[in-house]
């Protein structure tokens, strides 16, 4: 397995050479994932190939990122990285308060509160800047 801080570093300096100003904290990747990509997805970065991702299925995965572009597979998508701002995503599970840490879910492509203090910088998404007060899916935003 390839040493995930190496591959992270090497996506920033990639990002680093973006010639936009506003997709300062964005990288483009391409979408391994076999299904279509919408904005607020999160994804991980896919261990076959380097410069790929694909959908979080796993509690707590490392490496999560939020989509920001929709994108159909093997094409780019455009992704962010720690850093970028504020964005929604959409959560699952029990209730969330402002300021809880949200980390990948199992269902694919949503997000879940996790305080736990296994919650490392790796599997970090973002905090929480807004409640949800009900059992529902739905969107909230979050400071990647």
């Amino acid at each position: 397995m390839l040493n995930l801080a190496r591959r992270i570093k090497r996506i920033e300096s990639q990002s680093k050479r973006s010639i936009h100003s506003y997709e300062y904290g964005c990288v483009n990747l391409i979408n391994k994932s076999g299904v279509i990509l919408y904005p607020g997805n999160i994804v991980v970065l896919a261990w076959e190939f380097s410069y790929g991702v694909e959908l979080a299925t796993v509690q707590g995965s490392q490496a999560p990122m939020v989509v920001l572009d929709e994108s159909k597979p093997e094409t780019n998508v455009k992704c962010t990285k720690k850093g970028y701002g504020i964005i929604e995503v959409v959560c699952d599970g029990p209730y969330i308060l402002p300021c809880d840490a949200i980390v990948t879910s199992p269902t694919p492509s949503y997000g879940m509160i996790d305080n736990s203090v296994y919650t490392t910088a790796l599997n970090f998404l973002g905090f929480a800047l807004e409640p949800k007060e009900d059992l529902e899916v739905k969107a909230i935003s979050i400071l990647v």
